[in-house]
């Protein structure tokens, strides 16, 4: 994670892995039971646990996942005004193996 921003936010390298936190959003506790991969170099709140990083053999596979597009929520605003950036997979994505290091 690099430094934070005047608006708070922290700078998540393309790569990082990190637990998801709905704690405060107004949206069910996930209780650590939901990770995110952060395909592209992102600004978000500093309140995420980085629990690891891709290899860049899985940084490149995770970007062509990313190419395909983001599926948009029931949450998003209807008309969308501009290209969704947060979200699930367009396509469902199968993971069949992670390799601690």
């Amino acid at each position: 994670m690099r430094g934070t921003a005047a608006n708070g936010s922290r700078t998540y390298p393309a790569g990082t892995i990190a637990v998801a936190n709905a704690n405060g959003s107004g949206r069910e506790n996930t209780g650590s039971s939901q990770f995110f991969l952060v395909y592209r170099e992102t600004a978000l709140p500093p309140t995420y646990s980085v629990i690891g990083a891709t290899s860049a053999a899985g940084l490149t596979t995770l970007q062509g996942i990313a190419a395909k597009g983001i599926a948009p929520s029931a949450t998003d605003a209807t008309p969308l005004t501009g290209p969704v950036t947060d979200g699930r997979p367009a396509q469902d994505v199968t993971v069949t193996s992670v390799i601690a290091r």
